[in-house]
């Protein structure tokens, strides 16, 4: 049962992980002095969770209805990326919301979208060649 929903028990462990990173406190957390890391772990943080929500709709929901599951695996990080950044505000007192921080979280799901099109036509190509 666990292998059949692999996808699934990524995604929630990832979603886990994230959350808990981002609303716990940063105090005693040692401050990494390079340059726009924040912004850095925002946009890989963002990519591998667009990536396991097209994972798990494509190959667990297989739902026929859900044609475009890049697309929505894209609006669902977006929402839970601004979510994340609203919570940061309103439920942290050494954390903030920060417009920033969204937009590295858009450039991590944007640039996931691209790497999946990509591999998903070199994958297409490739079948038609050696079928």
């Amino acid at each position: 049962m666990l292998k059949q929903h692999k996808y699934l028990i990524l995604l929630l462990g990832w979603i886990a992980l994230v959350s808990y990173l981002s609303l716990r406190t940063m105090e005693g957390t040692p401050n990494i002095e390079i340059p726009n890391f924040d912004k850095i772990v925002h946009a890989v943080f963002h990519f591998i969770h667009t990536v396991l929500w097209y994972l798990f709709i494509n190959f667990e929901l297989k739902n026929k209805y859900i044609r475009h599951s890049l697309r929505l695996a894209m609006v669902i990080d977006i929402v839970y990326g601004c979510l994340i950044e609203v919570l940061q505000g309103v439920l942290t007192d050494d954390r903030h919301a920060d417009i920033l921080d969204i937009a590295a979280n858009v450039f991590g799901t944007i640039l996931a979208a691209i790497v999946v099109k990509v591999i998903i036509k070199k994958t297409q190509a490739t079948k038609g060649f050696f079928n």
